[in-house]
Parts: structure tokens; sequence; C-alpha cells
């Protein structure tokens, strides 16, 4: 009716609707815009003029339920008559926008109760299906599960998550639990469980469950990390079965915790070592305690003589016993990284040419880790 080209926005700039569709200049130029004005407060109206004609920004704003803008380009300046349809049109925008948001609240609030009453053992995971059919999720579905940790305020990027799932079409359940927010996803759907061909029927796209579910845990993670924490962590667990959810999330959750002992983004269960898959279940007193055991009195060592026996000797097993390696990734010589073993060998009584003590020390190691990143989110 205006003979222009109109756009949509929510608050975080996705695309809500378009005339014509797919105007990638026109969106781009408003975000352009949208950069300069957003400091003008939740209300504002912008008029610009350049080569490509005129364009108006106008605010549409939702109480207690985010906004957005509407955006009309044209190559004559609007008419009054024709400005006043714009703002009749945010009104009527912002009714849209409030009434969906309302639903997706309300949608959001029932993934997370069932996520959290399955994890709690309110639901079974037998009885799973007939909570998340309405969700989105078939009967014989493949699912995964994952856990983000490290996020100061996990509510600061679980639209962003939220976004990434729903663009391609994949049921979901997301919950918080504390510093952490989980999830648990449709890998296959359709009776397939194998790849499958179609996007819309699961994630797989032609590839095998498990890759396909390490790939949106990888676009998760780096969410999380752009816009959560630099340091958050992401662990996937396997790909199982609806009946089998909790033990996936369970997985996840182990695979999140080494993830941030190692400062990874991703960690997935499927290829934990074995050292870790022992001390998944320990408490963090638990863990600290068997790191003592073993390790204590090298710790002890370096606080009385300000030494680097400690350090040493994880160099010394991360670069498998070899001493050249392991004197220059510390920057010394590879004499002094001998002279520093026999203090250990002498200290713990252990043997580092036995396969048995060096197990030994690389699971103290591997608990010294987990139990000073996990004290105080677990």
């Amino acid at each position: 009716m205006l003979g222009a080209s109109a756009l949509v926005l929510d608050a975080q700039g996705a695309v809500l609707a378009g005339e014509p569709a797919g105007d990638v200049e026109l969106y781009e130029r408003v975000l352009r815009e949208l950069a300069d004005v957003r400091d003008r407060g939740e209300h504002f109206s912008v008029g610009r003029v350049d080569e490509r004609g005129h364009l108006m920004i106008e605010s549409v704003r939702v109480t207690d339920a985010g906004g957005g803008v509407i955006a009309v380009a044209k190559r004559d300046r609007l008419t009054p008559p024709e400005q006043l349809l714009v703002n009749h049109a945010a009104s009527l925008i912002a009714l849209d926008i409030g009434q969906s948001q309302r639903s997706r609240d309300v949608e959001r609030a029932v993934r997370a109760t069932v996520l959290s009453l399955l994890t709690s053992g309110h639901i079974l995971g037998a009885e799973l299906a007939g909570h998340v059919h309405g969700l989105g999720f078939q009967p014989d579905a493949l699912v995964a599960g994952v856990v983000i940790d490290g996020l100061p305020d996990p509510t600061q990027v679980v639209e962003r998550l939220e976004r990434v799932l729903a663009t391609r079409g994949i049921p979901y359940l997301l919950g918080e639990d504390g510093p952490r927010l989980m999830l648990l996803f449709a890998v296959t759907q359709g009776g397939r469980t194998g790849p499958v061909a179609d996007a819309h029927e699961g994630v797989a796209e032609k590839r095998p469950p498990a890759a396909a579910a390490e790939q949106v845990a990888g676009e998760l993670a780096d969410v999380a990390r752009q816009h959560g924490s630099a340091l958050s962590a992401t662990g996937l667990g396997g790909v199982v079965s609806l009946a089998e959810a909790d033990t996936s999330l369970r997985q996840a959750h182990h695979a999140a915790r080494l993830a941030r002992a190692e400062r990874r983004a991703l960690q997935t269960h499927t290829r934990l070592r074995l050292h870790a898959l022992l001390l998944a279940d320990q408490s963090p007193e638990s863990l600290r305690a068997l790191s003592a055991l073993v390790l204590g009195p090298l710790q002890e060592s370096d606080r009385v003589r300000r030494g680097s026996l400690l350090e040493t000797l994880e160099a010394f097993l991360r670069c498998n016993g070899h001493w050249e390696t392991a004197a220059a990734e510390l920057g010394v010589h590879r004499h002094t990284v001998r002279h520093r073993m026999r203090r250990i060998e002498e200290i713990t009584g252990s043997r580092l040419d036995s396969a048995h003590d060096r197990a030994e020390f690389l699971l103290a190691l591997s608990a010294r880790r987990l139990g000073s990143t996990t004290g105080s989110s677990s």
C-alpha cells in the first residue's frame, strides 16, 4: 500500500517478517542504523535519507516481553498519513509480539519443567516420550544430552541457544541448573537409527548420529563462549533413545566437568579416557582427598622450597616420559628435569619406570584438576 520495502525485527535483530522477503540490503542497512540509535533508550523513531532514499525506523515495545523495530524504506519521503500508518502498524506488531512472546515463555517453562522432572527422577525415561511428543519429539527419536558449565548468568545465552536449535528445526528441552544449562535435543527421528536425509527429521543430515550430535554441541559451545563466558565448558553425552535420556544427561555432566578442568570448549563423553570415567562420579571433597593422598608430599615440598616438582611431574607424564620434550616445555635443561624426577621418587616412594605408579600419578593429577574446578559448581 505504501509502495515501500518493510522489515520487522525482534529485540535481538532476528527477522520476523519482510516485504519483499529476503531483502538483505535493507536488513544490513537497518542493523547499521540500529547500532547508532539503540543508546537512545527503549522508545525511538528515526528517519534517514541517503542515495537509496528515505528510511524510517520505529521502535516496537512490549511491556515485560521484549520488543523490536519496524523499518520502512522508500524512494520518496513518507507522507504524514503514511507515517501514521507505520505508527499504527508498530502498535499492531507490538500486540502480536507480546502474544508470541507469552507463548514462547509458556513453552520455555514447559521444556524446563519436563527436563527438571526427568533429571530428578520424577519422570522415568520410559515415560518421557509421552511428555515430549507435543514439543516435537517423535517416540522413536534418538537424543543427546548437553551440559554447559561455567556461565556466570545462564539466562544471558538461553535465547541464543534456543535460536540455534529452532532455526535448524531441532526439538529440544532446556533448563537451568545453578551455574549450568542442561539441554536434551533430538538427533534422529522418523524411525531411522542411522543417518537421516531430511534436516527437518533431525540433525544427522547424512552423517552418523554421533557426528551430527557433536556438530550441534559445537555450535552451542561456540554460542556459550561468545555470549556467556569465554571460560564456559560444554559436555556432550552419548546418542541414546528417549528411554535412556537421563543417562546421556549424566554423561554430559561428567564431560562438562572434565572440559572445565582442562579448559576445553567442548568435551564428548565418548572420548573420555578411562581415568576420567573412574573419577566422574566422585564428589569434589573425594577428589581433593585422593589428590592429597598421592600428591600431598610434593605439594608440601613445593610450598616449603618454592619448588616446581608438581609442575615437572605433570609435564613429564604429559610428554610420555620424554626428558627432552618435558625440559623444552618447562624451559629448563633436561638434567634439571632428571634431578627433579629423582626428588619426586624419593619424596613419594614411587618409581616412574613403573606403569602402576605412573597410572596412580595420572589418576591423582586428574583428581586434582577436577577437584579444583568443581568445588563451587557441583
